[in-house]
C-alpha cells in the first residue's frame, strides 16, 4: 500500500471517530414501569420492617431498663425491725399503732402494702399515704394530712352535736390529735348543708375562698383574724363570682363584717383601717361593717336611732 493510501485511510478514521454519537434512551414500556415500581414497593417494605425492628429492640431496652430501675429483686426478707413514721400533721405513733400493728414475726415482705395504704387512707385526715420497703428490715411511711381552716357543728343520728373540721379543700373530718389552742383559735362555720356520703361528707363548696380569706387575715391581720368567730356560708353558694354573693364574718369586738367572696386583700385593708378608728374613738357599738361596697364601707352603729356612717 503506497503512503497517500495510508494516509487517507488514517484520515478517514480521525474524521470517523470525531464524529458525537448520542446515547439512545432506552425504550420505556408499561411493563417496565411496572416492575420498576414493584422493586421500589419491596425495597420501602424492607427498609420499613428494618425500622419496625428497630423500634421494637429500642423500646424492649427502655422496658427492661425501667424495670429494673424500679423492682428489685432479694432473697428472703428479715423479720420487720422497724417502722419509720413521718407525717405533715398531729398524727403519731400512738394513732398507727392502733391502725397497724405486726407481729414480730411479720416479714418485710409479708406487709400488703396496698392494703394497708387504703386503710391509712380511709382515715378522713389523711390526704395521702405512702409506704415504702427498705430493706432489710424497715417499713418507712409517710403520711400527708389534710389542715384544719374551720370547724363545724354535726347533729349525729342520736342527736348528739358532734365537732368536724373542715379543710381547705372543703374535706370534712373528725380530727384527731389536734392541740386544744389550735382547735380555739379557727372558727365555726354555719350556714352550709352536709350531705353524707358512704365515707363520710360530700365536700364543702366555696371553703377554697374561705382558705384565703382566713389564711390573709391571720397572716397580715392577726389583731383582726383573732377575734373572728364564726363564718357563714348563709349567703354564699360556693361560686364567687355569683350576683349578691357575700361571706359573713362573726367577730367579738365590731359585729357582722360582710366580705365581697373577691379581693380580701383590699377588704381586710379597709376593715383594718375602720377598727383601728372605732377603737380610737372609744365606739363600742358596732353592729354590722359591710365591706362590699366598691369605694367605701357602710358601718352600722347600735344607738337609738340606727344610724349608718360610712368610710
Amino acid at each position: 500500500m503506497s503512503r497517500a493510501q495510508r494516509k487517507s485511510r488514517t484520515g478517514a478514521a480521525a474524521s470517523w471517530k470525531a464524529i458525537k454519537q448520542t446515547r439512545r434512551k432506552r425504550a420505556t414500556t408499561f411493563k417496565a414501569r411496572l416492575r420498576r415500581l414493584k422493586t421500589l414497593a419491596k425495597v420501602s417494605a424492607f427498609l420499613a420492617m428494618v425500622a419496625v425492628v428497630a423500634l421494637i429492640v429500642f423500646g424492649s431496652f427502655l422496658l427492661i431498663k425501667t424495670a429494673t430501675d424500679r423492682f428489685y429483686i432479694s432473697g428472703p426478707s428479715e423479720s420487720l425491725q422497724k417502722i419509720a413514721f413521718h407525717t405533715n400533721g398531729v398524727l403519731n405513733d400512738v394513732w398507727l399503732r392502733s391502725q397497724f400493728n405486726p407481729k414480730r414475726t411479720t416479714s418485710l415482705m409479708d406487709v400488703d402494702i396496698l392494703r394497708l395504704k387504703a386503710k391509712l387512707e380511709s382515715e378522713g385526715q389523711v390526704r395521702q399515704a405512702k409506704i415504702e420497703r427498705q430493706f432489710p428490715a424497715t417499713l418507712a411511711i409517710t403520711l400527708s394530712e389534710y389542715q384544719p381552716v374551720a370547724k363545724v357543728a354535726v347533729r349525729t343520728k342520736k342527736r348528739k352535736v358532734r365537732q368536724y373540721l373542715v379543710s381547705a379543700e372543703g374535706i370534712v373530718y373528725e380530727g384527731l390529735g389536734y392541740p386544744q389552742p389550735v382547735l380555739d383559735a379557727i372558727p365555726f362555720l354555719e350556714g352550709v348543708a352536709l350531705h353524707k356520703t358512704k365515707n363520710g361528707y360530700r365536700p364543702i363548696r366555696g371553703m377554697d375562698a374561705l382558705s384565703d380569706l382566713l389564711e390573709r387575715a391571720r397572716r397580715d391581720k392577726p389583731n383582726l383574724y383573732s377575734n373572728w368567730k364564726v363564718a357563714s356560708f348563709r349567703n354564699f353558694s360556693g361560686d364567687p363570682d355569683e350576683v349578691g354573693a357575700t361571706i359573713v364574718i362573726k367577730t367579738q369586738n365590731v359585729g357582722q363584717v360582710v366580705f365581697s367572696p373577691n379581693n380580701f386583700e383590699e377588704q381586710l385593708d379597709r376593715l383594718d383601717y375602720i377598727v383601728h378608728y372605732v377603737q380610737e374613738q372609744n365606739i363600742r357599738s358596732v353592729q354590722k361593717i359591710d365591706l362590699t361596697l366598691d369605694d367605701h364601707a357602710a358601718v352600722q352603729i347600735a344607738v337609738r336611732d340606727s344610724k349608718k356612717r360610712r368610710f
